[in-house]
């Protein structure tokens, strides 16, 4: 499967990564981390608002995702 294909939902639409970035589930960092290992692109910037995945996640305050996106794979785990 493609982690860059874009989902649409009836309410919003992007990448996975953006909709987990953006989640509120107690899952949503392991989600996330497992679309990065996948190789999902941590720079994607959504078309509506112009910004970055990051940006999204620190929008609703997904502070460890946030964590996350400013690491390299490298550095996961």
């Amino acid at each position: 499967a493609n982690p860059n294909a874009h989902a649409a939902t009836p309410s919003r639409g992007g990448v996975p990564l953006l909709l987990a970035a953006t989640s509120l589930g107690e899952n949503a960092a392991q989600i996330v981390e497992a679309l990065l290992e996948a190789g999902a692109d941590a720079q994607y910037r959504s078309a509506k608002f112009g910004l970055s995945v990051t940006e999204h996640a620190a929008a609703v305050g997904n502070t460890r995702i946030v964590e996350l996106l400013g690491l390299g794979l490298d550095e996961l785990g």
